[in-house]
């Protein structure tokens, strides 16, 4: 019995090494089968799904395009750059490392090894390296070979937008951020030509996102932005701002502005506002705050007395020059009182005035007469064929901002008679300052209203011109006696007005003061001793080559924009006959000083 249990476990244990063999057997051909299907029919598939898995392209970044001033100075350009970056953990010499690295990047060999035995994990090295030092480390790299002892160094490019002068012409040029993007000015404006054109890189890359050197495919390379050349002057933009900071810091003020124009083609000479910011250290609190953008296109403001020079210009196209009226400091509108803050009241009461001293002298009486003789339509229109109530596209920046007033000729819209009186002397009316900038210049020019432009033209990036711009005009909206006429007017402002302070000498000077309360917020009242204080002049009378406006707000100890913002144009006028060609004498501090024209209600002296 004992045999034959022993014989049938023995055929039990050989049945079982029997089955275990062909299941083996079976297992193994399954996978041979497996095998051969996924490496034949298969194949193509897994292929399509590797290459897939492996970033088959990578965009290669065109250099961006510079931006130049009119004399060819470079406002903003791109620089290149490197970073290393180290992996102590994998480097196996960290003391030929240290040496390769120290010897590329000028650091002393010690330091580097002492921060490669000191740290475990991947960390900058160094910043700012030079594109050529990047270079040569990389090769030295190469020529160690795969050998693990030095792996664990990356050398990696990168670009940076570099502006030379600083915080010189930021409102213009604007900015780009440190992600590449533009955020206002030029910079953003002309970005489709300044980006130029992404290259792409064909290749397989490993799990690091690196191109593989031995599967590199195809490579289109990038092609670099176009420069744009401004109409702008450098040495002038410095000077401008340079004269208007000084102005705020010594009366106080909250901020100021200035615009330079050639009125013969409407180009922007300069243009600067104070405070402003440094675009090559662009904070988030200024792109957030706007603080980027010109508020000379961003915002709106009551002018004051320089509308009158429009007011005037109304006057003379309806025949009503020879209108004049007595200013006795005290005008009656309706039940309401209006004071007239100019010297005629004080030096000749009562004295007839006419259309030339309503801006000799800034007297609101004479406005007034006009408006109430014009009528609303009339001074609407007026203002209206200026542009002063436009949207006014100036090439290189964008839009400005619309004017704002109500028109008259609508039924829902019509003025009251406080409402004719204040317009007709620069209130109750908001324009930008770069629309009342150009007004002045088609008065400059004989009557031709043009757009302003920032732009002059644009190169490639062998500077070869490809792209000019000629002047753009939008209408003509004086006659030349006309304009001959107001530029009269202008230059008695003056020699013998509210102007002395912008006398440039040696030079025939024209131009209008202006002074107007800042409404409140909410748009309720006015802010409590809130004043604009402005001058737009022309300089030479006989051949005007400039036209700026100069406004300071909220300046304390003056509100009067003979005392405040005319010293300004003298400086800014004499620095830009000298940069065009058109040499001055040194101008003086002052030509005698103005007499100072109190006033109350809704404004002061021009």
């Amino acid at each position: 019995m004992a045999g034959m249990a022993r014989q049938q476990t023995a055929r039990l244990m050989k049945w079982r090494a029997g089955v275990f063999r062909f299941l083996l057997l079976a297992a193994y051909a399954g996978l041979l089968v497996r095998t051969g299907y996924l490496q034949t029919v298969k194949v193509e598939e897994f292929r399509k799904l590797a290459q897939k898995d492996r970033k088959q392209e990578t965009e290669l970044p065109a250099e961006r395009g510079r931006i130049l001033d009119r004399n060819g100075r470079v406002l903003a350009y791109n620089v290149e750059e490197c970073t290393v970056y180290v992996t102590p953990r994998i480097i196996g010499d960290k003391r030929l490392a240290a040496k390769v690295i120290a010897r590329n990047i000028g650091v002393p060999e010690e330091d580097v090894l002492s921060l490669l035995t000191s740290r475990t994990r991947r960390f900058v090295l160094a910043r700012s390296v030079p594109v050529e030092n990047a270079v040569r480390l990389r090769q030295e790299l190469l020529a160690l070979g795969p050998a693990p002892r030095i792996n664990g160094v990356e050398v990696k490019h990168r670009s940076r937008r570099v502006y030379p002068l600083g915080s010189v012409g930021a409102k213009v040029i604007g900015a780009v951020n440190s992600a590449g993007v533009p955020v206002a000015g030029v910079e953003a404006w002309a970005n489709d030509l300044l980006k130029g054109k992404s290259g792409l890189l064909e290749a397989d890359f490993d799990r690091s996102g690196r191109p593989i050197p031995t599967r590199l495919r195809k490579t289109t390379p990038p092609r670099p932005g176009r420069d744009v050349v401004l109409t702008i002057d450098s040495r002038l933009q410095f000077a401008v701002e340079q004269a208007l900071e000084e102005q705020v810091r010594k009366f106080g003020a909250s901020s100021g502005s200035c615009i330079v124009m050639d009125p013969a083609t409407g180009e922007i000479l300069a243009l600067a506002e104070y405070p402003s910011f440094d675009p090559n250290r662009l904070k988030p609190e200024d792109v957030k705050s706007r603080r980027v953008e010109p508020s000379t296109l961003t915002h709106l403001y009551e002018p004051g007395s320089t509308v009158k020079l429009f007011t005037a210009a109304a006057a003379l196209e309806h025949g009503l020059s020879g209108v004049t009226t007595r200013c006795t400091g005290v005008i009656k509108v309706g039940s309401a009182t209006v004071r007239c803050p100019c010297s005629v009241r004080r030096t000749e009461p009562g004295a007839p005035v006419t259309v030339k001293r309503m801006l000799q002298y800034s007297c609101n009486t004479e406005a007034v007469a006009l408006a109430r003789r014009m009528g609303p339509e009339t001074l609407y229109r007026e203002l209206e064929k200026f542009g002063l109530l436009d949207k006014v596209e100036v090439r290189g920046l964008g839009r400005t901002v619309a004017g704002r007033l109500p028109d008259p000729r609508k039924p829902d819209q019509k003025w009251s008679q406080m409402r004719l009186a204040n317009v007709a002397f620069g209130q109750g009316v908001a324009t930008s300052r770069m629309a009342l900038t150009a007004a002045y210049a088609a008065v400059a020019n004989g009557g031709t209203l043009l757009r302003p432009q920032i732009i002059r033209e644009i190169r490639d990036p062998s500077g070869v011109r490809v792209q000019g711009f000629r002047r753009d005009i939008l209408g003509r909206v004086l006659e030349p006696e006309e304009s001959a006429r107001l530029k009269e007017y202008l230059a008695a402002v003056v020699t013998d007005g509210t102007g002395k302070n912008a006398a440039v000498e040696g030079v025939p000077t024209g131009g209008k003061t202006g002074s107007a309360q800042i409404p409140a917020a909410g748009g309720r009242g006015f802010e409590p001793g809130g004043y604009i204080t402005s001058f737009c002049g022309i300089a030479p009378l006989d051949d005007p080559a400039v036209v700026a406006l100069v406004t300071v707000e909220r300046p304390r100890g003056s509100t009067h924009g003979s005392a405040v913002a005319a010293p300004v144009f003298r400086q800014v006028a004499a620095k830009a006959l000298w940069c065009i060609g058109k040499a001055v004498r040194s101008h003086v501090a002052g030509r005698g000083a103005t007499q100072g024209f109190g006033g109350a209600g809704r404004a002061t002296e021009g």
